[in-house]
């Protein structure tokens, strides 16, 4: 199912050269994310994949920061609707995923349960040995905190740029 992306432009209108560039870069998100987790499973060939993961995750940053900008109307309400849009996307398969590692007994999930299922792994994740199974969910539980607290930065700095550029920029600092 395709969304539409509607952004405001100057004159009042929609901006639809913005719109046709934001679908161009979700185009080119899921497919520098396809080749790019791809790659970090070859990675006796070319260990460069991990770049896909942070590609994907400033890509995402920069699109879901961008629409919350310019967002017109409730913002609760339109936050809301991206949340639950998300949840049903997401939420099915990896609890689904999870009953199942539970079932077959895997230690790993049984003992991290409580991590895996509030998306809170990626804090536990660094005191587990390397035979985790479970490893790759960090990033889902990266993602959910992501999306569930910058919306909030985003609103609450909204009416002032400067502080906003402030905490990115502290962040990509504190990243690097």
């Amino acid at each position: 199912k395709e969304e539409k992306i509607i952004v405001t432009g100057a004159s009042g209108g929609i901006g639809n050269s913005i719109v046709m560039k934001l679908n161009k870069l979700v185009l080119v998100r899921l497919f520098l994310l396809s080749k790019l987790v791809v790659l970090f499973h070859f990675d006796y060939l070319l260990s460069i994949g991990f770049i896909g993961v942070d590609l994907f995750f400033v890509i995402s940053g920069f699109l879901i920061t961008l629409l919350l900008l310019k967002t017109q109307g409730s913002f609760k309400k339109a936050y809301s609707h991206f949340l639950a849009r998300r949840a049903l996307r997401i939420f099915p398969l990896y609890y689904f995923a999870l009953l199942i590692l539970y079932l077959v007994t895997q230690p790993i999930v049984k003992d991290n349960m409580v991590y895996l299922l509030t998306y809170t792994f990626n804090y536990r994740l660094p005191f587990i040995s390397d035979g985790n199974p479970v490893r790759y969910l960090w990033s889902l539980s990266l993602e959910e905190q992501y999306y569930l607290f910058w919306p909030l930065f985003v609103l609450a700095l909204k009416n002032c740029p400067k502080l906003l550029m402030a905490l990115v920029s502290f962040i990509i600092v504190y990243r690097s």
